[in-house]
């Protein structure tokens, strides 16, 4: 994606371009957001993103888009201030309400050139990912993403049992690793 040749078809207001962003991100935002926040519904998710981008087209016909970071960073950090902010609307309903509230206090202070760098290792995570054979990919996925039990991963992936399963996330988990460290050295990445 050619993030100027984009920049300027919205200046231009053509909203096909706005739509190419939208699809472009609109999955490893909702991935990244589960990392993160992890009480947050995927229709939430979804209605932040949406919200984030039709922000992004008001900023860059505004001319207040400046491309100092890359878009999927401002995308991303937009999203992110965005679910600080309705968490803590929300954190008084909630039941759970010191661990929110310290988590979402503890996440406003997030460098932005961290946040940056964490986004790239997610990037090379997920290319990485699709170098896995179909069963690893699923297994890290559900764990990982999905956030799934052992005993879930096994029903749903038809895993003899957990052990089986753990044992099968393990091996997965080690060959990923081993992809990512012949691609990158420990500073880019470990």
């Amino acid at each position: 994606m050619n993030e100027k040749k984009i920049i300027k078809s919205l200046t231009e207001g053509n909203t096909k371009a706005l739509q190419e962003v939208y699809h472009h991100f609109r999955q490893p935002f909702l991935l990244w957001v589960k990392t993160k926040f992890q009480y947050v519904d995927v229709d939430t998710i979804n209605d932040v993103f949406s919200d984030v981008v039709l922000d992004f087209y008001e900023n860059v016909k505004r001319g207040k888009y400046s491309q100092q970071a890359s878009l999927k960073t401002y995308l991303f950090t937009m999203g992110r201030n965005k679910l600080i902010n309705l968490v803590k609307r929300k954190s008084m309903q909630l039941t759970k309400q010191p661990e929110i509230i310290s988590e979402v206090e503890e996440r406003s202070t997030i460098n932005p050139m961290r946040e940056q760098q964490k986004n790239e290792q997610f990037d090379i995570i997920q290319k990485k990912m699709l170098e896995l054979c179909d069963d690893c990919r699923n297994v890290l996925t559900e764990f990982y993403y999905n956030r799934s039990s052992m005993n879930e991963i096994a029903q749903k992936l038809g895993y003899k049992n957990a052990n089986v399963a753990k044992s099968k996330k393990n091996v997965c988990y080690k060959k990923l690793r081993k992809l990512i460290q012949e691609s990158y050295s420990k500073t880019d990445f470990f």
